[in-house]
């Protein structure tokens, strides 16, 4: 539905022939049943995309599937790849606790017209995540109990720009990654369950460290295209969250 402008006033629609983007998935995966409770899999994957449209100029990885969207002349001609292997160490929930372990380590690329294969805008590498929770028991009834979680995340930090010579780089739009992306969470409750409701009082905080993680760095330029400088935005310090629930 884009609409550009022609010389003589008039107006084409020139995305309207975008064919679809196709992929192409292999995926090799390995289940373990270790105990009745905990559970070990493993997959390695290679993921082919095709006929994915890209600007026809400069920067060539202005694309839907880099999260861009340009108001030009696009054309179905451009390929990606996304490949890794993941791990996840699962223990359902016995004996009053459970956790989750994964790790995941992966390339995403893009291919543009120029026939180079540059970094996806999602091409963080890696990503860990450890989940767990134990509850324990109020009383003979077992009618009242506490429970603890929390919550570990660790993965590579966001693209964006490099800098060539002082100067954002415009072609390579997502060469250059910031620091990693660390936090972790924590809650407490205390549950009172009732033969019609339960009484829930919890207390979660979010990114207990208190880490400014990055999540885009936006470039700053004035009225005449001069380039003025970055700044890193940054996401949340500590979030604690108090919380009464009901349920029937």
């Amino acid at each position: 539905f884009i609409n550009i402008q022609q010389p003589d006033d008039t107006y084409t629609n020139p995305n309207r022939s975008l064919d679809f983007t196709k992929s192409i998935h292999y995926v090799l995966s390995y289940n373990a049943t270790i105990t009745d409770n905990l559970n070990f899999k493993t997959e390695l994957y290679y993921q082919y995309l095709y006929d994915v449209p890209l600007r026809t100029y400069q920067p060539y990885t202005v694309s839907p599937i880099n999260g861009l969207f340009d108001e030009g002349h696009l054309v179905s001609k451009g390929k990606g790849r996304n490949y890794g292997i993941e791990f996840t160490l699962e223990k359902y929930f016995s004996s009053q606790y459970y956790f989750l372990i994964t790790a995941s380590l992966f390339e995403s690329e893009i291919e543009s017209l120029d026939s180079i294969f540059y970094e996806s805008r999602y091409n963080t590498r890696f990503a860990y995540n450890i989940v767990g929770g134990k509850e324990f028991n109020i009383g003979a009834a077992k009618r009242k109990l506490i429970g603890v979680s929390g919550k570990a995340i660790w993965s590579g930090g966001p693209r964006t720009k490099p800098l060539v010579n002082g100067i954002p780089d415009n072609i390579q739009l997502f060469e250059e990654q910031l620091q990693d992306y660390f936090r972790i969470d924590f809650s407490i409750y205390y549950r009172i369950n009732r033969p019609k409701v339960s009484h829930i009082i919890s207390f979660d905080v979010q990114n207990i460290i208190n880490r400014l993680n990055t999540y885009n760095r936006e470039f700053n330029y004035d009225s005449n295209g001069n380039y003025l400088g970055y700044e890193d935005e940054e996401q949340n310090g500590i979030l604690p969250i108090f919380n009464y629930r009901l349920e029937f």
